[in-house]
């Protein structure tokens, strides 16, 4: 996103946005796997022991639900840049509060496990 900051809002560089989405697209594919296979992961934790199934279907459930909501957001982001278009405040927005709900996520199983003694 630096490189889209480096870029005047009122007298945009088509090349370079397009340069920032070239940059964002492995971030976008990387989400992109991640929530794929964390569908498939949900869908069979019906399959595992009972235990582990119980214990890994809401956390895959929620990776899920935060990552597809970062997927769409950089995913918007992606689509301005690669048209040569400064994105909109509010898909940046987006994406932070994506990326902070994924963070805090990562704090409280932290915390969680901190608490457990893992």
């Amino acid at each position: 996103m630096a490189e889209v900051e480096e870029v005047s809002v009122l007298q945009p560089d088509v090349e370079k946005l397009r340069h920032a989405a070239g940059t964002l697209r492995p971030a976008l594919d990387h989400l992109e796997r991640s929530v794929d296979l964390a569908g498939v992961l949900s869908a069979r934790a019906a399959r595992f022991p009972e235990g582990l199934g119980a214990f890994l279907k809401p956390r895959l459930d929620n990776a899920l639900q935060e990552e597809t909501a970062l997927a769409t957001a950089f995913g918007t982001v992606h689509a301005s840049l690669n048209s040569g278009v400064y994105p909109a405040m509010a898909a940046c927005v987006e994406s932070l509060k994506a990326l902070d709900a994924i963070m805090s996520g990562f704090k409280l199983n932290a915390s969680i496990h901190q608490a457990e003694g893992l």
